[in-house]
């Protein structure tokens, strides 16, 4: 691209960062993000939630999690889509305190549970109370 004198902008990074994250190349995914943010663009909503899955994905929780904080840091909101990515990945990971805790966020945050989050919400009140 960059050879013809094409220079990506913000969507060119973000659909490479998602095509490489779906792709199992997190590697890839990750330093393309780093790249954006150097050459002065910021991650929107779509490009952490997908590398915020790939993360949750590869077992790499605490990266998906300090992502998921960094993002809100910035002032990127999380939307619906995003708070079903953490609560499913800390749900899987048996976290199921920090899954509650996200769940109360996302209502908080005026978002209303889809029926993805009420079957892992059950499944995580199941798990908790008998744990």
């Amino acid at each position: 691209m960059k050879e013809v004198g094409c220079e990506p902008d913000r969507v060119t990074y973000c659909t490479l960062i998602d095509i490489h994250a779906k792709a199992g190349f997190l590697d890839v995914a990750i330093n393309l993000y780093e790249r954006m943010q150097a050459v002065g663009f910021s991650p929107d909503t779509f490009t952490y939630s997908v590398i915020i899955n790939c993360l949750g994905k590869a077992g790499h929780l605490s990266a998906a999690h300090r992502l998921f904080c960094e993002m809100v840091d910035q002032g990127c909101v999380p939307n619906l889509v995003t708070y079903n990515i953490m609560i499913a990945s800390h749900a899987k990971a048996r976290n199921y305190e920090t899954a509650l805790k996200l769940y109360h966020d996302m209502q908080n945050a005026g978002f209303e549970p889809d029926k993805v989050i009420y079957s892992i919400i059950m499944e995580v009140l199941g798990h908790w109370i008998s744990g």
